[in-house]
């Protein structure tokens, strides 16, 4: 299995069992980090950023070095 960086809405919308605006909601709120490279362009996820959510249900610039340290290991 590839292993992938970069999710599109749909794609981290599935990871994390959500729906598309739920998920937009959460980047709303601050509680996820999400890119989008231009106005009412993709939005990108790394998934760094979806895997403290689901861990820490923090950013994850906001966490500690030993939760990216256990973020970076998965």
């Amino acid at each position: 299995m590839e292993y992938k960086k970069w999710f599109s809405l749909s794609e981290a919308a599935k990871y994390l069992s959500r729906c598309n605006r739920q998920v937009l909601r959460y980047v709303e709120e601050g509680d996820l980090k999400g890119y989008q490279r231009t106005y009412r362009g993709k939005w990108l996820f790394d998934i760094k950023d979806l895997d403290a959510f689901v861990m820490y249900k923090l950013p994850y610039r906001k966490l500690t070095r030993p939760q990216k340290a256990e973020i970076n290991v998965l």
